[in-house]
This record gives structure tokens, sequence and C-alpha cells, in this order.
């Protein structure tokens, strides 16, 4: 999804990526009576049959022996499986600009957004500019983790027509760096084309995301390098649908309620886009609220601010801080990770 990462995933969270497909391919017996009988009847036997796939009864030595080679094909299974589909987990959404950590971009949404689109109205608010953010994790354990962003506002062009190009850079305490360029049209700020790249990233030397957008058709690739060679390469076609719109980029997240006129009482919803490449990273659905004005204090100043509040995915829910003055995104806060711990960003300066 929406990059910009300032810590990585670890094995845990690749290895149930790996068997994600072999569980969800798993035979599951009908929810009826009679499996609630064998359930039962299983507990007061003393043994611990979850949820029982046959009706043949087998000696319990066949059983066990039966139970051990099931288990050695499974871990055979899987590894194999993970050394295979290696390539196929580079597009695992991560973190946001906008709304923190993202397991997986897109979750289950809803039929709807909540709230009416978040539309930029106002697109000629917009002004060439540089910003500086400082990101920080502060686990659960209480170790924290600084990172700096840098994004830029700039007049540029695309098939001969005006547009804004918006450029992020990340470099993370790890020696990553995240690199975005993202083309909007200058009309409705509806991103047209997009860009990212982060060095290195995993096993790779290199990633690199290319991506297009022509109304709600979506396309683009995905290629890896390793060594100075190509080493894996994806390509994605979608329609996006129309009722999560606008869409736009984690990398104009902190631009754009410059276009979006905020006041007492606002409410909208947008979608932020993933990577793509895969059908679990491709957008998530953000609904987003005025519910008070706070005078906010950042590295870069005292500013007075819209304070929005924002839910998304499974029960997510965090903070954003607008500045009245110009729309511009001043501070982030999510404190409602499953890993406990809490992400921050606030602006530094220009």
């Amino acid at each position: 999804m929406p990059r910009l990462p300032f810590w990585r995933r670890g094995r845990l969270d690749d290895f149930a990526d790996a068997i994600h497909d072999e569980l969800t391919e798993m035979p599951v017996p009908p929810a009826d009576e009679r499996l609630l009988a064998r359930v039962l009847e299983s507990r007061r036997g003393g043994t611990r049959v979850i949820l029982p796939t046959a009706d043949a009864a087998r000696p319990r030595r066949l059983a066990l022996y039966m139970s051990a080679v099931a288990a050695a094909a499974v871990v055979v299974m899987v590894a194999t499986r993970y050394a295979r589909r290696e390539t196929a987990l580079l597009d695992v959404a991560r973190d946001s600009w906008l709304i923190g950590d993202i397991a997986y971009a897109q979750t289950t949404p809803p039929v709807r957004p909540a709230f009416a689109p978040a539309v930029a109205s106002r697109p000629d608010r917009l002004r060439p500019q540089t910003l500086r953010y400082e990101r920080r994790f502060v686990s659960a354990a209480g170790i924290s983790t600084e990172t700096d962003l840098r994004i830029e506002l700039r007049r540029d062009s695309i098939a001969g027509a005006r547009a804004w190009r918006v450029s992020a850079v990340t470099k993370t305490h790890d020696g990553v760096v995240d690199a975005e360029s993202v083309w909007l049209d200058e009309k409705d700020l509806r991103p047209l084309r997009r860009v990212a790249e982060e060095t290195p990233y995993r096993s790779y030397e290199r990633i690199r995301i290319e991506q297009r957008l022509d109304g709600a058709h979506f396309t683009g690739e995905m290629r890896a390098w390793k060594a100075g060679a190509l080493s894996a390469h994806r390509t994605f076609d979608r329609q996006l649908p129309s009722q999560f719109g606008p869409y736009i980029s984690d990398a104009v997240a902190p631009l754009y309620h410059m276009a979006v006129p905020l006041r007492a009482g606002w409410s909208g919803s947008l979608s932020v886009l993933g990577w793509a490449v895969r059908d679990n990273d491709v957008f998530v659905s953000v609904d987003m609220r005025v519910d008070g004005e706070e005078t906010v204090v950042v590295p870069a100043g005292k500013f007075a601010c819209w304070r929005l509040a924002m839910h998304w995915g499974r029960g997510r829910r965090s903070w954003y801080w607008v500045r009245k003055s110009d729309g511009i995104g001043v501070r982030t806060l999510d404190s409602s990770a499953v890993d406990g711990g809490v992400r921050e960003l606030a602006l530094r300066g220009r």
C-alpha cells in the first residue's frame, strides 16, 4: 500500500503470508447438528477433535501414524511453497503516512463508505512547496525509532497536460530509502501516474512499482532486482469501484486537504491506494470527520488545527490534525495497531 515505511516486517508475517493459501484451501465440513454431535462426543471421550472431516473410524494407532505423516507433509509443502512464492510476497503493504501500519491494505471493505466522498473541490489552493516531517514509532516495549520524510509539490505535465507532481522520500534508520512520485490532474487532483521504489527491499537490491490510472482503470507492474539483474516481474489490471472514490496516493495525503475546505462538523471518505499487485493490497477505505479544534505544537511551530477522527479497516482509529490556515497536514497519531505500538508523524519544517 502506501509505503514510506520505517519498520520492516518480521519472518512471522512472511510465514503467515506463505501459508495463507493452504489454510484457505483446506476443506471445511458443514456446520450441522451431526458435526456438533461428533464434537461433543469427542469431548466426553477426552479427545480434542476440533473439526472432524471424515466419517470413517480408524484405529487410534493408525490415526496417530496418519497424523504424523500429514504433519510432515504440511511442513514440506509450506516450506516448498514459501520458497516458491518469495516473489509473490513482494507487494505486501506496510506503513502509510495517513493511517499508520497496514498489514493488508484491502481488508474486507464495507458495502460503501460511511460518508460522502471527500472531493478536492478547491485544487486552485495548491502551491509549490517542500515539507519535512519526522516519523516516530514507539513499540510496546518502549523502544523508539525515528525516520525523516521529505515531501515536495511541484508543477509538471504528463502526456502534454498540466499536472502536479508530488515527490516523497523517506530514509529509515536501517538504511532503506523509499521514494515515490505521483502525478495529479491539475483540475481535480486525480492520480494519473505513480512510481514507487524501495532500496533495498528484503533480499532484493531494489523494487520498483509503476502504476497508471485512467478513470477507474488501474494498471501497472512490479519489478525487482538481484545482483544487478531483473529477478521478479508481475503486472496487474484492475477496475477501481466508484463508490470508494476519490482515490489518492499516500504521498499526497498531507497535501490533499489543501483542496478540501474543512469546517466544524465536516465529514468525508476517501481511499488510499496500495501497490495493487496483489488482491489484498489495492486500496483501503478511510472515513474521517472533524470532531474538534485544537492548537497543536510540533517541531515546526504552534498551529491552530482541525482535529479529524479517522476510521478504517477492522476497528482501526487514528487522529489527524490539519492546519486551518492552508489545509496542510501537521500531525498524525495512531495507537490502535495490533502490535501495541504508537505511531506519530509531525511537521518539522519546510
